[in-house]
């Protein structure tokens, strides 16, 4: 990763970055949260979803968020 290229990035959309960042983390601890057994089998059910959709797609938001926040002026 090329911190340098990070630290080029202005206010928001250094925001941008670091919050799908977090989102892609966060997506990741919970995958292998729930193959591990750490959390329950209903955790992540969310408006009829399967819980592997919803990780799926915080895992999804967070790549779009920092790929808009490193996006070209």
């Amino acid at each position: 990763m090329d911190f340098n290229r990070f630290i080029d990035v202005d206010g928001f959309r250094r925001v941008l970055v670091l919050l799908g960042l977090v989102f892609i983390v966060v997506s990741i601890f919970l995958l292998f949260g729930r193959l591990a057994g750490l959390l329950p089998s209903d955790f992540l059910n969310l408006f009829g979803q399967s819980e592997l959709r919803s990780i799926a797609g915080l895992a999804v938001a967070g790549c779009l968020l920092a790929a808009i926040g490193y996006g070209q002026n």
